[in-house]
């Protein structure tokens, strides 16, 4: 079963929107489409917390593209 939800994270200095798809598979992965849009990919067993402290490490990265 997939599921599409349109997130939001706050960080200490700042917010990331992401829409979250869950879905069959083993890795969290993220996107940024051409307009901006953060999309991460994640397995459907994994937690919301795991996810978010992946998208925490990942901030940097998401924030300068």
């Amino acid at each position: 079963m997939k599921g599409i939800d349109y997130e939001r994270i706050k960080l200490q200095w700042t917010k990331i929107d992401y829409i979250l798809i869950k879905k069959r598979k083993k890795t969290i992965t993220i996107k940024i489409t051409r307009k901006g849009d953060v999309v991460v990919t994640a397995p459907i067993y994994l937690e919301d917390r795991y996810i978010e402290e992946f998208i925490k490490t990942k901030a940097k990265w998401i924030l300068k593209n």
